[in-house]
């Protein structure tokens, strides 16, 4: 049971860790202000654009309520495609820092539909489809989020077949998003092959392994990725995570303390600083 609670909460800061890997890889940190709150919005189970910006709008306070509603109409006001594309994506920017994942996702998806063969927006609303569909509670939500979160990076991995990163985004969103999730670890399990120390594939694996209460796996998987990626703090989370659940608390303490050390969020330092703490309390 407690176990299941720490592992909750590891997850939950893993979420970010989504972001970086969908298309994201310029190292862009994502506004983490308690993202559990999202899970309490409202259901819209059509995922109707206009109802979603209403009911996010009601959540929002005074200075943001006008901030967008600026960003709207300065994109009612613009003709040119380019003009277009730049104030869309403010307003895809400004949802992602409410942390409201589905409506950027719409805003980005705007953008792909624009410039439909370039990869880049069918990547990133990709990226925020699966993000959300990551934090949505209700399953019927989740279902139609995951199927909105292939389609996109489909689209992506389509234009760009050749491009190992789009095809691991991919493989991820069907592997955690469909029935068939083989289907996206034999295609991960291929691209480590083909490339050892590819970092998102193996990231995605050793998100896997510890899903599926492989902890040894994932302990060997993230040890790698740590070696070989040293300045990649999330690794360090996964690789804590999977020292806690396999049982080598002080490894994981040691381990969640290096990767505290390289973040500078107030928020996810004190949720590490509070998972520590409890790591410490159940091995007492």
């Amino acid at each position: 049971m407690y176990k299941n609670q720490l592992a909750a909460l590891v997850l939950c800061l893993l979420l970010g860790i989504v972001i970086y890997f969908f298309a994201e890889r310029n190292n862009k940190s994502i506004n983490k202000k308690d993202i559990t709150t999202q899970q309490n919005k409202q259901k819209n189970v059509s995922g109707d654009e206009n109802t979603l910006v209403k009911q996010a709008k009601e959540r929002l306070n005074e200075p943001a309520k006008k901030e967008i509603d600026l960003l709207e109409k300065a994109l009612a006001a613009v003709q040119t495609k380019s003009s277009k594309i730049i104030g869309t994506e403010r307003i895809a920017d400004f949802w992602q820092h409410e942390t409201n994942f589905e409506l950027s996702a719409i805003y980005l998806e705007k953008i792909a539909n624009l410039e439909p063969d370039s990869a880049q927006y069918w990547s990133k609303a990709g990226t925020r489809f699966l993000a959300a569909a990551d934090m949505e509670t209700d399953t019927s939500q989740k279902s139609r989020l995951f199927e909105k979160a292939i389609f996109t990076m489909q689209k992506a991995s389509t234009l760009q077949p050749d491009d190992n990163n789009l095809k691991a985004d991919l493989a991820n969103a069907i592997t955690v998003g469909t029935a068939q999730p083989m289907q996206g670890v034999q295609t991960l399990l291929s691209i480590v092959d083909k490339e050892p120390k590819h970092l998102s594939a193996n990231y995605y694996l050793g998100q896997l392994a510890i899903r599926s209460n492989q902890h040894d796996k994932a302990v060997a998987r993230f040890k790698n990725i740590v070696e070989w990626y040293p300045a990649f703090p999330d690794a360090y989370l996964g690789l804590g995570e999977s020292y806690y659940q396999s049982g080598q608390t002080n490894e994981a303490i040691k381990t969640l303390e290096q990767y505290k050390a390289m973040i500078k969020d107030p928020l996810v330092i004190q949720q590490i600083e509070a998972f520590i703490k409890q790591i410490k309390t159940n091995v007492d």
